[in-house]
């Protein structure tokens, strides 16, 4: 087998000398010519760099066209809320003196309720509810059957047959209700006739004729008597407990207890009375 052949060894330059023979080599380059490839290059890198600029000032104008659009419709809206508020304002003043001005026309109102309540009380002051008279009883002449009648329900109590101004029944017969008679409101000409038959009624306590019993009562407006009623359950239990009670005008229930009287102007007064009395019982 013949013997390999061993290369000569390669001398190595030193470093300094490399990198002084890179630069000679980059000097070279740089001052030779550069080829049509690259300078077509270039010319492309240009005009991209001009088409973004061009995109990027379209678009910087475009921003600060809404920009500009978002600050008037803010300024716009400002104005908008700024004249709402005053007219927001404005309201709430009108409005607190729209209360003030319902305040007073309500107590105007009650007022005037009160005292066309009270007139029509007063114009009533001559009359009288008879309830529980069978109907057709009093014929075809009323005010000439109430002048005999209540002479003789009330025994004598008159020096003289009262004088009726007018009287009649109120309403229609109940259909649901055929044998409950009408209520009959009798007018008197004298107030005071018609005193003394009250105090007369009262002082019977209980009044009948031909078998049937029949009540007297004073003949108030419509909105008293349902003021007058919001006593009832409280009279019940009075009545109940043999306590003696009255009404006083317009809605005052009186109550007599162990000697002495006791005025309640409202429900709740009159109920509390009630359970004092029988937590002492």
């Amino acid at each position: 087998m013949p013997p390999k052949t061993i290369k000569p060894a390669q001398h190595l330059k030193p470093s300094g000398q490399m990198e002084e023979e890179g630069k000679v080599l980059a000097s070279k380059k740089l001052a030779e010519p550069q080829s049509e490839d690259n300078a077509a290059t270039n010319d492309d890198i240009l005009r991209a760099v001009q088409s973004l600029r061009e995109d990027c000032s379209k678009q910087f104008t475009d921003t600060m066209d809404a920009i500009n659009g978002i600050k008037s419709d803010l300024l716009s809206q400002a104005q908008r809320m700024g004249a709402a508020e005053e007219r927001i304002s404005q309201a709430e003043e009108d409005v607190i003196a729209l209360q003030h001005k319902v305040n007073k026309l309500e107590e105007t109102t009650e007022f005037l309720r009160n005292k066309v309540q009270d007139l029509e009380d007063r114009g009533r002051r001559s009359n009288l509810r008879l309830l529980g008279l069978p109907e057709k009883m009093e014929g075809s002449n009323m005010c000439a059957f109430i002048e005999n009648f209540l002479p003789t329900i009330l025994r004598d109590e008159f020096g003289s047959p009262p004088v009726t101004e007018r009287a009649h029944r109120v309403g229609q017969v109940n259909p649901n209700r055929p044998s409950t008679p009408r209520a009959i409101v009798i007018k008197f000409l004298n107030y005071q006739d018609r005193e003394k038959a009250l105090r007369a009624a009262r002082k019977m306590k209980e009044l009948r004729y031909e078998g049937q019993r029949i009540s007297l009562f004073p003949d108030l407006s419509a909105e008293t008597r349902q003021r007058q009623r919001q006593f009832d359950g409280v009279k019940a239990q009075l009545r109940g407990m043999g306590i003696r009670y009255g009404m006083l005008y317009p809605a005052h229930l009186i109550v007599t207890h162990a000697g002495q009287q006791h005025v309640f102007k409202t429900v709740a007064e009159a109920d509390d009375f009630v359970r004092s009395v029988r937590t002492t019982a």
